[in-house]
């Protein structure tokens, strides 16, 4: 049956990946062996299912299994559904890595929120300091499939914070300070969140000093990293 016929099911509620192929009406996707047993094994998919795909670049579609496999399968006859918007607001997190399950939370909440960037440091206390890389790509991939998302956030190199070039506006949360509470007021920015441990004196001199960088307030209570991220990204997503 052809695609167009099957559009008359509910395709809102089928499984939705991201994949690397270029996407065009009519086209075919060769599925990994990872996605293969993904919709095999684990969701039960069968021959004809429809299946969603974005890849950051050319927008959703929807697309029929066939043939599947346990290690190969492909989506043919694809069709657009939502076309790729235009890039719009960019919103950078800096963020010191924290413990694994802690650190999955907020990457996939952070993706949830919006943020078009993300930036792991090291700082003096940060405890996680060789977080898996793979694994942080692997939560961004995941929540832009489940959230709904088009495009996927770029994880850019872990490197010292005392290193950064920081996109400007970018808001560096720094508790106990006489600083101004945190107001966003720009279409574009950052904010810095720093580790379990707060920032180093050098660090706040460093935060404090450089153009790019706003020091504000989250308010009296001190929050865990996750918490401030996750505060101050639902504010600028409000």
């Amino acid at each position: 049956m052809s695609i167009l016929h099957s559009m008359n099911n509910d395709y809102t509620k089928s499984p939705r990946l991201y994949v690397s192929n270029d996407l065009a009406d009519k086209g075919i996707v060769p599925l990994s062996k990872e996605h293969a047993h993904y919709l095999l094994s684990v969701l039960r998919k069968t021959d004809g299912d429809l299946v969603r795909v974005f890849n950051g670049r050319h927008g959703e579609y929807v697309a029929q299994l066939c043939p599947l496999t346990k290690k190969s399968g492909e989506l043919r006859d694809l069709k657009q559904i939502r076309p790729q918007p235009d890039s719009g607001h960019q919103i950078h997190l800096y963020f010191a890595p924290i413990k694994k399950d802690r650190l999955s939370f907020l990457i996939e909440k952070a993706v949830e929120l919006g943020v078009t960037d993300l930036h792991p440091v090291i700082t003096a206390h940060t405890e996680n300091r060789k977080p898996n890389i793979e694994k942080i790509h692997s939560y961004i991939t995941e929540a832009a499939e489940q959230c709904e998302r088009l495009d996927i956030p770029v994880l850019h190199p872990i490197i010292p914070v005392l290193n950064c070039n920081f996109f400007a506006p970018t808001y560096a949360a720094l508790e106990r300070g006489d600083h101004a509470f945190f107001q966003p007021n720009a279409s574009s920015m950052g904010i810095c969140i720093g580790p379990e441990g707060g920032w180093s004196e050098e660090e706040g001199v460093f935060l404090k000093g450089n153009p790019s960088v706003h020091p504000v307030s989250l308010g009296e209570r001190i929050l865990r990293a996750e918490t401030a991220a996750l505060f101050m990204l639902s504010r600028i997503a409000g």
